[in-house]
C-alpha cells in the first residue's frame, strides 16, 4: 500500500510539472482545480446512486395491502 501511494504522489507530481512546463503554473493550476473539483462531483454522485441503490434494495415497488379482516 505504501508503494502504490508513492508512485500514485510521485506520478501526481510529475503531471503538474509537466503542465506547468507546457502551460504556466497559472493554466496548470486552473487545471488541477478543475481536476480535483470533477472528480469531487462525480464521488458525491456515486454515492447518492449507492445511497438510492440501497434504499431501493430495502423498498419494494409493489403496494402494500394491510389485512383489514
Amino acid at each position: 500500500m505504501d508503494r502504490m501511494l508513492n508512485i500514485g504522489i510521485v506520478g501526481a507530481a510529475v503531471v503538474v510539472l509537466v503542465l506547468v512546463v507546457f502551460y504556466g503554473p497559472l493554466v496548470a493550476a486552473f487545471i488541477v482545480a478543475g481536476a480535483a473539483f470533477a472528480f469531487m462531483v462525480i464521488m458525491m454522485m456515486a454515492a447518492g446512486i449507492h445511497a438510492f441503490d440501497r434504499w431501493r434494495q430495502g423498498h419494494g415497488w409493489t403496494v402494500r395491502h394491510t389485512k383489514t379482516h
